[in-house]
């Protein structure tokens, strides 16, 4: 049936969801979909138990909290007591045990009876915390991901969920009828065997499965099990009841059986009544994470892992730094609720596989980029839920990881119920793929991040595609989406099953909510109930963090209209961050029309330069560069001569930074412009805009700091839509003084004592009230009109990019600083030079003397970066230019100065961006204010800020350091940010917040506010922080 494009309904104003006809024929008996609602404990039917067994405190077997000694010992003891005696609490009083403080551990602590209850005092602040300092060792050194948690439940005997054991198991049937997917009998040869209660496992397979499990779609032949093998089933039953040779299940059948394939009955072991609950996890994960670099990347912290449960949960836990919070593997009709994973991004959260109906639900990820993998199903799991799971950080506008994970196998019969996530590829070796089966159901999933193409059943065309063994990436067949919103991705419609209300959500809210309503005869209690304490639970997982004093003033300043101390750092980035990057549509310009050919070994620079003419003409386009390698700066091209771009409206856009995307290459350098200063190379490629132009007024009224609006002399050449400076340039020395306080400007100073003051702030007239322009971003500094300040219409380029480009230059000296022009700037990138609402993403940056340069710009974004290869001179620098947002940028590349700013700046955040722990920030000088540096990881050295003697100080204040983590060897002793044995290194009392890795002592009288030296605060993020909390009050 083809459902269509239901849109809300509209009543008297309000929007009311649709009721969607798929459940409205679900709900008359057609079997549409699957029923999901058997998921969780006791499939859904109750609530997770608070039980009151015999208690065995660790304490009392020698695990005191927070003394410093190793808990590993003393907690097994506990647990072995309690297995005694055949059921047990587990407790854990408050504070802090240690599970790992000795390297090379190889066992984790193991739980092999049943009715155990691991139990903790609490997963916020002042609960218990379970530390891993150092990673377990791998069971198999060869495979990655088999480093054990820290805490397995476990059958003592049996790993019949594993499919490598199957043959090894109690064969107890086979089916001898046909019986049909959501059914709940089967006929069998001989159920002699069987007994009421009892687990069984129903196996299948063979090639002849195919066709049903992949609804007539046809595998690639490098899926090498599915084609050899077939699908595998083995669906997890419990025995209601048995009538001869009749066995009714409990829960529903899922497959289609016809006895023409073999069907076994297995007895399949289990042990029941596990459960975790009110603990923090906390390990020591590696940071930045990198996807199968080693075992210890991959699973060195894991929390939890149950093997072949019944009945179990975990549940109100918390997960800091960890690999992965959990795994249930071969588990059934257990609930994974109200847990969240924060702290540093690792390889996974929370994932099931081998198993049947299991919920997990009311769990957010929280770290600080998402988890690479988010949510698990795979390997011939069935009938799994997840329900209610966000992975948003602090906004929706950020892209993350932590989606949907299907990681292949043979899954089949899943939902994915009103969640909020990206929606990015899946894991999976492509031997074993596809992603999922038949039968996955979307509803009301809302997706954040970046736009995206589905096709889930992209085939190779070429032999060129057929080399990419990942190629077209997810594969499942047909699923379905119910409800989709958020951000609108696309999808091919040929490879979708049902397909409803594409940018709505619909009623019922959840599908699986409503279809356990249904089958019980009303909602059971405890979905309510958990919704509620959920939203405790939540708000005291996001709050256990340190709460910053900071934050606290910045929000009730906010919220009564007063001075916040520190600045609104939320406008930064393309649109001010209200808006995703966009996915453009416009007239493209492929540079093999303009006659570049890709991996000839001919120069194609002059072919780029006339696509790129031709789009400046038409106005707007996107200069495109298929795949292959471009050679933009060759001896056979005219000397000294970068590619620069001077129209709005222009995409450079490649065909991806990866392997088998587009690579430009700058073979030759640039000589500089003055050979006096080695920095004065041009950037290979350059965006530049007009800039200043000659009108301005001057400015008669005083403005607080952190408000939206200047009173000016005449606005009449003005208008709503423009940009404009905000200039100060007074050389007042009671001015200079004031700035650089409490210290004394040094004389070497020759740039502020001579120009005096030089303030320009890039800010968007979003309205003109006769002289009054107010602006769309807050004024970081006080304006006193009688200083002399200006504002200055300015003329930039805008909405221009760069995207999905891997640039490589030629530097492979050993670098030095100032030794050479090749070595500062000889091999410079990409430049963005007066250009507002602009962006640069996906890009690789590899051998270069500088990366990238934003210049005089403003609400601009630099996005998911890499830059690798030799060691330079700068890699991301920010010049002049107001909120601009750099996020998401991994740094392996050791350049001398790290990402950082220059010159008259405010505003500006680099957020989640990762540098080597050689070297540390840039703060070049000439009067930088107000700048983030939010939860970056990297070294701490002095020294490396860069600037001139006589530009210093490096930073005036607003410098802000919040969640730095340390991963270098720091300073010995107090850190001073003002040196007296060094004439160079300046910054004017900063602000460190969090601070925390490797310690650093720090001199409190040259820091402005030191909070939490030694742990990370709340909220994580102070960018996206702000963010959230404008936008609940709405933009201004």
């Amino acid at each position: 049936m083809n459902y269509g494009f239901l849109a809300l309904l509209v009543f008297g104003g309000v929007a009311h969801a649709a009721t969607s006809e798929v459940w409205n024929d679900w709900d008359s008996g057609k079997p549409v979909i699957p029923d999901y609602s058997w998921a969780g404990y006791m499939y859904g039917a109750e609530a997770i138990p608070d039980v009151e067994w015999k208690v065995f405190d660790v304490a009392r077997f020698g695990a005191l909290p927070d003394d410093g000694k190793d808990d590993y010992a003393a907690i097994q003891r506990a647990i072995k007591a309690a297995e005694a005696n055949g059921s047990g609490i587990v407790f854990f009083p408050p504070g802090k045990f240690l599970v790992a403080e000795r390297e090379g551990i190889a066992d984790p602590i193991e739980i092999n009876g049943a009715n155990i209850v691991l139990r903790g005092s609490g997963s916020g602040a002042n609960g218990t915390e379970i530390h891993q300092k150092h990673h377990f060792l791998p069971e198999d050194p060869e495979k990655k991901w088999t480093v054990p948690p820290v805490f397995v439940f476990r059958h003592p005997t049996n790993e019949a969920h594993l499919s490598r054991y199957r043959d090894q198991q109690t064969k107890l049937a086979k089916v001898v009828k046909p019986a049909g997917a959501e059914t709940f009998c089967i006929t069998l040869d001989d159920a002699s065997k069987i007994k009421p209660n009892q687990t069984v496992m129903l196996c299948a397979q063979s090639t002849k499965l195919n066709d049903w499990y992949l609804k007539g779609l046809k595998p690639r032949d490098i899926f090498k099990e599915i084609n050899e093998n077939g699908v595998s089933v083995a669906e997890k039953h419990v025995v209601a009841k048995v009538a001869g040779n009749v066995v009714t299940f409990v829960e529903p059948i899922r497959a289609d059986i016809d006895p023409v394939v073999e069907w076994t009955v297995y007895d399949y072991p289990m042990i029941e009544g596990w459960g975790v609950e009110d603990l923090h996890f906390t390990g020591n994960c590696p940071v930045p994470f990198v996807h199968h670099k080693d075992f210890i990347h991959d699973s060195g912290f894991q929390g939890i892992g149950m093997k072949q449960g019944r009945n179990c949960w975990i549940r109100r836990c918390r997960f800091t730094d960890m690999t992965q919070a959990f795994l249930a593997s071969g588990c059934i009709a257990s609930s994974f609720i109200m847990n969240t994973i924060e702290g540093h991004q690792g390889h996974g959260n929370f994932s099931m596989n081998w198993g049947g109906g299991n919920l997990i639900g009311l769990c957010q990820d929280l770290t600080d980029k998402g988890s690479f993998h988010g949510c698990g199903i795979s390997h011939e799991n069935v009938g799994g839920v997840i329900w209610r799971y966000e992975s948003v950080g602090a906004t929706k506008q950020t892209p993350r990881c932590g989606g949907p994970d299907f990681h292949a196998q043979f899954p089949y019969c899943s939902l994915w119920d009103i969640s909020v996530a990206n929606l990015r590829d899946n894991g999976g070796s492509y031997v074993l793929q596809p992603n999922h089966l038949r039968d996955l159901t979307f509803w009301n999933f809302e997706q954040i991040g970046e736009k995206i193409h589905h096709d889930y059943w992209n085939m190779p065309k070429t032999e060129e595609d057929a080399k990419n063994k990942y190629f077209g990436k997810t594969k499942v067949a047909y699923p379905n989406y119910i409800g989709f919103h958020g951000v609108m991705s696309t999808f091919n419609r040929e490879h979708l099953g049902l397909f409803e209300s594409y940018g709505a959500p619909v009623e019922p809210a959840s599908l699986f909510e409503a279809q356990l309503a249904k089958r019980l005869g009303g909602a059971p209690a405890w979905v309510a109930e958990a919704k509620a304490e959920w939203e405790r639970v939540k708000a005291t997982h996001r709050a256990a963090a340190t709460p910053s004093r900071l934050w606290t003033q910045f929000r009730e300043a906010k919220q009564t209209g007063g001075e916040p101390e520190l600045a609104d750092f939320s406008f930064a980035g393309y649109r001010h961050g209200e808006e995703p990057l966009p996915t453009v549509e416009a007239k493209v310009f492929d540079v093999t029309r303009s006659g570049a050919v890709p991996n000839d070994g001919k120069s194609d620079k002059k072919a780029i330069l006339l696509a790129i003419e031709a789009a400046e003409k038409q106005g707007s386009g996107i200069v495109f560069f298929p795949p292959g390698r471009f050679l933009i700066n060759e001896p056979t091209d005219p000397v000294n001569q970068p590619i620069r771009i001077g129209g709005s409206g222009i995409v450079l856009r490649g065909s991806g930074s990866g392997e088998g995307g587009t690579e430009l290459f700058m073979n030759l350098h640039l000589d500089p412009t003055d050979p006096k200063k080695l920095y004065s190379c041009p950037f290979m490629i350059e965006f530049k805009g007009k800039g200043e132009s000659k009108t301005k007024t001057a400015v008669v009224a005083d403005a607080r700091r952190e408000t939206f609006s200047v009173q000016v002399k005449d606005a009449a050449a003005f208008k709503a839509g423009d940009w404009v400076l905000l200039n100060l340039e007074n050389n007042s020395p009671q001015l200079v003084a004031e700035a650089v306080a409490p210290y004394t400007p040094d004389p070497a100073w020759k740039k502020i004592n001579g120009q005096g003051v030089v303030i320009d702030e890039f800010h968007l007239i979003q309205n003109i009230d006769g002289n009054t322009l107010v602006f769309k971003e807050p004024i970081h500094t006080e304006v006193i009109a009688a200083q002399g300040w200006m504002v200055i219409n300015y003329e930039p380029l805008e909405e221009v990019g760069v995207e999905g480009i891997a640039f490589r230059g030629n530097w492979h000296g050993d670098f030095v600083h100032h030794r050479s022009f090749q070595d500062d700037s000889g091999w410079s990138g990409v430049a963005f030079s007066k250009t507002v609402n602009g962006w640069i993403r996906n890009c690789r940056f590899t051998d270069w003397s500088r990366a990238v340069s934003i210049k005089a710009c403003a609400a601009t974004t630099v996005q998911d970066l890499v830059l690798d290869g030799n060691a330079g001179h700068n890699a991301i620098s920010v010049h002049n230019s107001s909120h601009v947002l750099v996020r998401d940028v991994e740094d392996t590349s050791g350049h001398w100065h790290a990402s950082g700013v220059a010159g008259k700046c405010s505003g500006n955040v680099f957020l989640n961006c990762e540098y080597r722990a050689d070297t540390c920030f840039e703060s070049h000088a000439s009067q930088p204010r107000w700048t983030l540096f939010d939860n970056i990881s990297g070294g701490w050295k002095y020294g490396r800020w860069g600037g001139a003697l006589g530009s210093l100080p490096n930073h005036l204040r607003g410098l802000v350091l919040w969640n730095y983590n340390n991963t270098g060897e720091g300073e010995p002793g107090e850190y001073g940010f003002i040196r007296p044995e060094s004439v160079h290194g300046r910054i004017i009392m900063p602000y460190v917040i969090g601070f925390h890795g490797n310690p650093q002592a720090f001199d409190e009288s040259q820091v402005e506010v030191l909070e939490s030296n030694g742990a990370r605060v709340w909220p994580d993020s102070l960018y996206e922080a702000q963010f959230e909390l404008r936008m609940k009050k709405g933009s201004k």
